[in-house]
């Protein structure tokens, strides 16, 4: 569980499906990888969701996940 109210929530996805039309929350959903230049600290907290995406992850999802988390507040 999470205590934080989050402005924004982000869903990464491979490919779309019919099951993200049950989520009744406000999700923004993206298809590929995000970047940390896509979030400015001034516009967070966000949560970010990086669904099937587990091979294609890369250095920019780990900077995404250090130096986003404390900068840029992504959760």
């Amino acid at each position: 569980m999470v205590d934080t109210e989050f402005r924004n929530i982000y869903w990464y996805y491979s490919e779309c499906q019919d099951a993200y039309a049950a989520i009744r929350i406000p999700v923004e959903f993206r298809q590929g990888l995000p970047d940390t230049k896509d979030f400015q600290p001034e516009d967070g907290p966000h949560l970010i969701v990086i669904d099937d995406h587990m091979r294609e992850t890369n250095a920019n999802i780990v900077d995404l996940f250090t130096n986003g988390s404390h900068h840029r507040i992504l959760v």
